[in-house]
């Protein structure tokens, strides 16, 4: 197993990658605000549904929780394949303006309030 790009001698898991690197605590300290860092991939997203508690559906929380992961990983690909370190202001940005580009796209029938809410103030970071 590779180590982490950002923490030689640390192997690259999948905990790791998407939680516990330290460069990720100013991310889980903006996004989960209330709550300690997750220890799991699993908790992470579980506190970020439950951040969604009045959402109608679970398609709301979980297109958060998501973002939040899929940024994470494209930060993570920026180091390896373009040698480009992104801090946490410009990951944070990087979740909020794909949340909102995802709330934009949804289904009419679908209340986005609350991600569009999400996307103003935990992630703010403007």
């Amino acid at each position: 197993m590779p180590d982490c790009p950002f923490c030689p001698g640390v192997p690259e898991e999948t905990t790791h990658l998407f939680v516990t690197c330290p460069r990720l605590a100013g991310i889980w300290a903006r996004i989960l605000p209330d709550q300690s860092t997750p220890v799991s991939v699993e908790l992470a997203v579980q506190a970020l549904c439950d951040a969604f508690a009045d959402a109608d559906e679970g398609r709301i929380p979980h297109t958060a929780a998501m973002a939040v992961l899929w940024v994470i990983w494209k930060s993570h690909n920026a180091m390896i394949f373009r040698a480009t370190h992104e801090y946490v202001p410009t990951i944070c940005r990087n979740i909020r303006r794909h949340a909102e580009l995802w709330a934009c796209r949804a289904p009419r029938r679908l209340d986005v309030t609350p991600l569009k809410l999400w996307c103003q103030t935990v992630v703010d970071v403007n």
